[in-house]
């Protein structure tokens, strides 16, 4: 049986990532918006999956291949308190609007992964895109993909 590509496993991320995790504060629940890859054109808030590498290829020894995401988490500038408390509930280890609880929550993410956790969520930063100016987290999420 093949192992799970870096395509197949993205998509898994942005659609466990899209079908559960509901923008802070929305009324009724809206779910954030997200995508397989890095996209020039999105609507904020958004989470936008980026494949990181193979940190060890041959650790697994046939086993399946362990493969490393950046989520980015991408949130309009404006009213920058409220927005650092929303970035905080995306980073949570739980609760609806949690990237980690989402992700964790299945951590086959639908067959696609043997395991699947955040290993790690960076700082908030300011970032420009396409020239206009944001705020962000970067999420790292390691999977060991099935075979």
């Amino acid at each position: 049986m093949a192992i799970s590509t870096v395509e197949q496993v993205a998509q898994a991320i942005q659609t466990a990532i899209a079908a559960t995790v509901v923008i802070p504060g929305s009324s009724p629940a809206v779910k954030i918006s997200a995508t397989d890859y890095l996209a020039d054109n999105f609507t904020v808030p958004c989470v936008l999956v980026a494949e990181n590498g193979r940190p060890d290829v041959h650790a697994t020894m046939g086993g399946g291949s362990i493969y490393e995401f950046l989520l980015w988490l991408i949130l309009p500038r404006a009213a920058d308190r409220a927005q650092l408390q929303a970035l905080e509930l995306y980073a949570s280890p739980t609760g609806t609007s949690s990237i980690q609880a989402a992700l964790e929550a299945d951590q086959s993410l639908g067959g696609v992964c043997a395991a699947g956790i955040i290993t790690k969520v960076a700082g908030p930063q300011n970032v420009t895109m396409n020239g206009t100016p944001y705020i962000a987290r970067a999420f790292t999420y390691q999977c060991l993909a099935s075979s």
